[in-house]
């Protein structure tokens, strides 16, 4: 009896396994079954994990690629001159003979125009247009100071682009006051339509002995001056984006030389201007000072040069020296196309 009794109450105790089993049994099914359905699913690649997620001694971020050439591709023809019905291609600029200021012409026909108000600062040099078709120009004397007194020769004109009206716009300050000893002010302007900087030249308040001029760049979203470098008397300037970033090229009004500054991602100067070369070192070169500095669309430079000496001539004949150069990505330098005169 005694064992009879150890037998029943061992029953219950059997029965436990008996229902872990089936259990068991029930959730293997399930799992296989899940396993089944989830490797018949498309297979899905893990993503990488970002360099967010990675320290920089892991993963390095790249350098954006630089935008090499052409920085002016902005800039448009005013609404004034496309309203006077000149053609595609008229002819704009402040060197037309016989006028004096700024003027605007048909090609075809000889047609000219001028406003009333684009005397008013007497003869001009330098000018460039944005992205508005708004024209900013700087005096020049050319053969007397009537028109173009010395105190008056550092003073920013704008061209409104809508109703061709002419303005004052900003006035540069010289290191030393403008002399009659030094009748020039403004010399060369370039504009980046990148950080809408307008970059402009200046030799008011040099001499003979003191070097004094400033290359300025003025904010035109606040028509300001943020930045300059000071010493230094440049004629033509020109910006070009290369391999290695921006840079302003400006050729030096006292001799016939070619430098060259970095400008950073806000369209600042840093660093020291650097010699890029002599012109007159250039096979067929010569001693002409640099006024004027272009670049195109296809990364040709081009170089205009003339004799000057900071005083005024009256000229009936005036040669030109123009170089022109193609941009090498590979090395980053400037091949020299070819070397022309021109008389005009």
């Amino acid at each position: 009896m005694s064992r009879r009794r150890n037998r029943r109450n061992q029953q219950p105790i059997r029965g436990l396994p008996r229902n872990l089993l089936t259990l068991l049994g029930v959730l293997s099914l399930l799992v296989v079954g899940t396993v089944l359905v989830l490797s018949m699913r498309p297979r899905q690649d893990v993503a990488a994990p970002t360099a967010d997620l990675l320290s920089p001694e892991v993963v390095a971020r790249p350098t954006p690629a630089v935008k090499v050439g052409y920085v002016g591709g902005c800039v448009r023809q005013p609404e004034f001159v496309r309203d006077l019905g000149f053609g595609d291609q008229p002819l704009i600029g402040t060197s037309f003979r016989g006028v004096t200021g700024f003027a605007v012409a048909n090609q075809s026909t000889g047609q000219l125009y001028q406003d009333p108000t684009w005397d008013d600062a007497g003869t001009l040099g330098a000018y460039v247009y944005d992205e508005f078709g708004d024209f900013y120009v700087g005096p020049a004397p050319f053969a007397s100071l009537e028109l173009n007194p010395p105190d008056q020769q550092n003073t920013v004109h704008r061209i409104n682009g809508a109703d061709a009206q002419m303005t004052p716009f900003l006035e540069l300050p010289p290191a030393l006051t403008p002399s009659t000893a030094n009748p020039f002010g403004i010399m060369g302007m370039a504009y980046d339509c990148e950080t809408r900087s307008l970059y402009i030249s200046s030799v008011a308040g040099s001499t003979a002995a003191d070097e004094v001029g400033r290359i300025f760049r003025v904010d035109l979203n606040t028509g300001t001056i943020v930045d300059q470098i000071d010493n230094v008397d440049a004629f033509g300037v020109g910006v070009f984006n290369g391999v290695d970033g921006k840079r302003l090229y400006f050729g030096k009004a006292r001799v016939a030389e070619l430098f060259s500054v970095t400008v950073d991602e806000d369209g600042n100067f840093a660093g020291d201007p650097q010699l890029v070369f002599a012109t007159s070192s250039l096979p067929d070169g010569d001693n002409r000072k640099i006024r004027r500095i272009t670049f195109d669309a296809q990364n040709v430079m081009t170089l205009t040069a003339i004799d000057f000496d900071f005083t005024l001539r009256v000229a009936s004949v005036v040669e030109n020296t123009i170089y022109t150069f193609d941009y090498i990505r590979e090395s980053g330098e400037w091949q020299l196309r070819g070397v022309e005169r021109v008389t005009r």
